[in-house]
């Protein structure tokens, strides 16, 4: 009849957990790996996704006049004209 002694258990758990948790670990790998990030500094238009850097260029464009600029920036997406106020205010 085989002897156990407290050391053998205890590595016999430890290593069991260990497996447990490289499971745990791989299961959670699997799950996030196909979760997209967020992009940064992107907005959702009513064409798509609008950033910051294409409102910008609208904004700093210095061959449009105000009624230009409005119109760009609808045509890029933006449909709130309080919004578009917003933009525009320091300009």
């Amino acid at each position: 009849m085989p002897v156990f002694s407290f050391r053998s258990r205890w590595r016999q758990a430890v290593r069991g957990l260990g497996l447990e948790l490289a499971g745990l670990c791989c299961g959670l790998g699997a799950l996030t790996a196909g979760c997209v990030s967020p992009d940064t500094n992107v907005l959702q238009g009513e064409n798509g996704p609008i950033t910051l850097e294409a409102i910008n260029r609208i904004l700093n464009d210095a061959d449009l006049d105000e009624a230009e600029t409005r119109q760009a920036l609808r045509d890029l997406g933006i449909t709130d004209e309080q919004l578009i106020d917003v933009l525009m205010q320091d300009l």
